[in-house]
């Protein structure tokens, strides 16, 4: 089958991909897609590829390498490509499961975090400014908590919410967004980790201790915001 044709098995609604991923991913992931196809691996099993080579790429960072970082770089976009392409191969194959988001969600829990306490670790052993090594390592320490209890801030709604039991099913109505190709989307974009977000530019220019420097501050307001936006809607819609 030709990639053309592969293409239009395999590609779900277009209207709901990003940004990035119509530039950086999904031009790649159809060529990985169409050798997975001739094998036997199934979408989880790239899904958790696509794991393992963002978090070594994560990892690549501890070693305070400028080269090694964009090694590091490389093979967490590689991840982004797979990440993109275990969708495609389920859509292919026609078994389409709710374990394969599942796993896809994990696995950015465990990327993300240890993308930026990487850069942490690299700006503690390449510190700028005159600035203390520690506080790049703290810097890099807060982002990768805050990054996950961002998420946590949101699944709370629905604990909360079958603890007293109520019903969740409008919740979904809240999150299932187009991707926006407005400002502010493409701020989101940048700010996220992510293909195309600033990690990639910070890391070539090897500024790190910079990006730490904009990203932890924009994290604990992100993180503030997102608690405070969630107490006011459980407020507004429940307490009544």
């Amino acid at each position: 089958m030709k990639i053309k044709e592969l293409r239009k098995i395999c590609h779900g609604d277009p209207k709901r991909d990003s940004i990035e991923a119509k530039i950086s991913q999904k031009p790649f992931s159809m060529y990985l897609t169409w050798l997975f196809v001739k094998t036997n691996i199934r979408a989880e099993q790239v899904c958790f590829l696509w794991i393992v080579s963002s978090f070594i790429g994560g990892v690549l960072y501890f070693f305070g390498n400028y080269w090694l970082s964009l090694l590091g770089l490389a093979f967490f976009h590689l991840g982004m490509i797979l990440d993109c392409s275990d969708g495609e191969v389920a859509r292919y194959r026609k078994k389409c499961t709710i374990r394969g988001p599942y796993l896809d969600l994990v696995g950015h829990t465990i990327v993300n975090p240890t993308i930026l306490l990487g850069a942490g670790i690299y700006s503690y052993k390449n510190p700028m400014l005159g600035i203390s090594p520690v506080i790049f390592l703290i810097l890099g320490s807060i982002a990768a908590i805050i990054i996950v209890n961002a998420n946590v801030a949101r699944l709370k709604v629905y604990e909360v919410l079958l603890d007293n039991k109520k019903r969740i099913t409008s919740e979904r109505k809240r999150f299932k967004s187009l991707p926006k190709t407005n400002l502010k989307g493409v701020m989101n974009t940048l700010i996220r980790i992510g293909p195309l977000s600033l990690i990639y530019f910070f890391t070539i220019a090897n500024l790190l201790p910079i990006y730490l420097l904009i990203i932890t501050p924009t994290y604990i307001v992100f993180y503030l915001g997102r608690i405070f936006h969630e107490y006011n809607h459980i407020k507004k819609k429940y307490d009544s």
